[in-house]
């Protein structure tokens, strides 16, 4: 292969990058250090600074029609998949898993009364109320009207000495002395730890016996739905992620799947990915910026003169 020698044209005042054309193909040829400065990018900085200062003209009402159709298809394309018969056994086994999941995670949640046994100290209102219901109740003694919380009757210090003159047990109660080991003491560890331990499962029970998801739609935005997709129905992907190694299904692997598929419903679905990715892609990068960016009918951006590989213009915001 023959490599040529790019040399540097007189750049006068009536020279422009045009006069490079036709240019040999990149790979047969061999620039000078600063060519594509001095003969292209230098002559092209006062145009691309006078297209940032003006701006370029959008007509606002055209992009609101846009949109419109936009909007318009990318509902359409929602409405195909949530036909498609495919899409619909997908979804069920997605929303099956997403149930399982779900009470896996809220049975995580659960706790035992063991989480809740703590050692006994009468000193404590619950402990001490707990403990004199339990002695009421053997005693035939009257129960206090106000309650700690609801079902438990609140016995204060003062009441429980009041009583205590004439009773033993609640005079070692007051002095802390009681055993560990009595019937009532063990009774009153137990059954704080269990009220408490059903207060804090009572949510999470509900929610595993009855799940309040919502059924789940079908997002061909999301390379991770059509990725679990595609290996639910054995279809391979020819191009995958460096970064991951997982299959990328962009564009063109779909429109590869659509032109070989005999199967009608995955033609129907990919094409409804297509469809997605066209619409979604002109909605998502520019509509939002030219209302942004538009200011009296001119839209306003910074551009990057040879800011891709190939020597194209790059823009940002927008």
């Amino acid at each position: 292969m023959q490599i040529m020698h790019a040399t540097n044209p007189p750049t006068g005042s009536h020279y422009s990058p045009h006069d490079q054309l036709p240019a040999p193909e990149p790979s047969q040829a061999e620039y000078l250090p600063r060519h594509f400065y001095n003969n292209t990018a230098k002559h092209l900085i006062k145009d691309t600074v006078r297209i940032m200062m003006n701006g370029v003209h959008i007509d606002l009402e055209r992009v609101i029609e846009l949109e419109e159709v936009l909007n318009i298809q990318l509902e359409h394309v929602s409405s195909e998949l949530a036909i498609n018969p495919l899409i619909k056994q997908f979804l069920i086994l997605r929303y099956s898993k997403q149930v399982s999941t779900y009470r896996d995670d809220r049975r995580s949640m659960l706790k035992s009364t063991e989480d809740y046994i703590k050692p006994f100290n009468p000193k404590d209102m619950l402990q001490r109320s707990y403990f004199m219901n339990l002695y009421a109740a053997q005693q035939d003694i009257p129960l206090p009207t106000e309650e700690i919380s609801p079902g438990i009757p609140k016995w204060p210090v003062k009441l429980v000495k009041k009583l205590s003159s004439t009773r033993p047990l609640l005079a070692r109660l007051l002095a802390n002395t009681l055993s560990t080991t009595h019937p009532l003491v063990l009774q009153t560890v137990n059954g704080i730890a269990q009220l408490k331990t059903d207060l804090h499962n009572k949510s999470y029970l509900a929610q595993i016996a009855s799940p309040q998801l919502e059924y789940p739609a079908f997002n061909p935005g999301s390379p991770k739905q059509k990725a679990e997709l595609f290996e639910s129905l054995d279809i391979t992907c020819e191009k995958f992620s460096k970064d991951t190694g997982l299959a990328s299904w962009d564009r063109d692997q779909v429109e590869r799947v659509f032109n070989e598929t005999l199967d009608p419903d995955v033609r129907h679905f990919t094409q409804c990915f297509i469809d997605h990715s066209f619409a979604a892609i002109v909605r998502n990068n520019f509509i939002e910026a030219f209302y942004k960016y538009t200011v009296d009918g001119r839209l306003y951006g910074q551009y990057k003169l040879l800011g891709a590989k190939s020597g194209r213009y790059t823009s940002s915001n927008p």
